[in-house]
């Protein structure tokens, strides 16, 4: 009885199981669908090589870059990479006392700030070296007599600041150094009561109370101001040869003070026959007033002798006269000189 119940239940269960277990079919399926992007992935630009070099001593920065030659050394070459499409800054830097004398490569005629957007390798290289020195020379400006001042003009390069006033004060900077082909202007101001008379010299570009030239040569320049409250002091040196004497006469007549005194036949007193002498004669004029000097025989020991100067008869501020006349601007005080050597005709 046992037996048979044993047989029955054992016949449920497997009644009960074989269903299942035949529908327990394992099947397999591909998946077509991409995987899943990976986290934390970046996304790197690509990168282009990048060659700077340099020459001399200086250095040439890009972002945190610096390419530079070391201590003692002349040049240095840098092999880095770059971003592509992404602009980028170079700046040539030089060292005190340097220049950047330019650009070759990719910045080729660019000034020391060169951009530049690359999309392959490419190659910089910066020169540096020391300034150019140009050869120098020298502007002066003199001012005789007071009565003004000599300034650069608004747009003239140099120093020049030179005072001469009326009440006899000078000062500031009457010379300066500059290169070969220095633009220079200079303007001359009177100061009231003075006038401006012009300028004494050959410089070309000096007209009015402007004087504005190229800086070529080594030039001096004299302001001439006239102050009509000032008197100007004539002295006329007098050497006598041998033969005849004579005074010079002047337009406007003068009013002379003799060393030694003139005698009554024009003479200085004391001085006869063929003697040689010597006489000093200075007389006061009004500022600014042109004084003629004539020579004209006014005495003499003997008949038929005339004594009119000639060329080498005149010295100082006639040096350069030939004839019997001189005309002297009296902006200063002058000096001339005369031998009045006898021209026996």
């Amino acid at each position: 009885m046992r037996l048979v119940r044993s047989i029955r239940f054992a016949t449920v269960i497997a009644a009960l199981a074989l269903p299942g277990m035949l529908s327990a079919q394992v099947v397999f399926k591909q998946n077509t669908a991409p995987p899943p992007a990976a986290l934390n992935t970046l996304n790197v630009a690509p990168q282009v090589p990048v060659s700077v070099s340099v020459n001399g001593q200086g250095g040439v920065r890009w972002g945190p870059n610096l390419c530079a030659p070391a201590t003692g050394q002349q040049s240095a070459l840098c092999n880095k990479t770059a971003a592509a499409n992404a602009q980028i800054l170079f700046m040539a830097d030089p060292r005190p006392g340097q220049v950047f004398k330019g650009w070759a490569g990719a910045c080729a005629g660019q000034g020391p700030r060169c951009f530049l957007t690359p999309t392959k390798a490419f190659a910089v290289s910066a020169t540096f070296g020391t300034p150019e020195q140009k050869p120098m020379v020298t502007i002066k400006v003199e001012i005789p007599v007071g009565g003004g001042t000599v300034k650069p003009s608004t747009f003239a390069q140099g120093t020049i600041n030179c005072t001469h006033d009326t009440k006899g004060y000078s000062g500031g900077t009457c010379e300066m150094t500059v290169p070969v082909g220095t633009q220079v202007a200079l303007t001359a101001t009177p100061q009231a009561p003075a006038t401006f008379d012009g300028w004494s010299s050959s410089q070309a570009g000096c007209n009015g109370g402007s004087c504005t030239f190229e800086a070529k040569n080594p030039v001096v320049l004299t302001a001439k101001f006239i102050d009509p409250g000032k008197a100007h002091k004539l002295t006329v040196i007098y050497t006598r040869g041998l033969v005849g004497a004579y005074w010079l006469q002047t337009n406007p007549k003068l009013e002379w003070d003799c060393t030694p005194k003139a005698g009554p036949n024009g003479l200085p007193a004391g001085v006869t026959g063929n003697q040689t002498w010597t006489a000093t004669c200075v007389a006061s004029t009004p500022a600014g007033v042109n004084v003629t000097l004539m020579a004209n025989a006014v005495g003499g020991i003997g008949a038929g002798y005339s004594i009119p100067v000639k060329q080498g008869g005149w010295g100082g501020e006639c040096a350069a006269t030939i004839g019997t006349t001189c005309t002297l601007a009296m902006s200063a005080d002058r000096t001339v000189l005369v031998n009045v050597a006898a021209n026996i005709k």
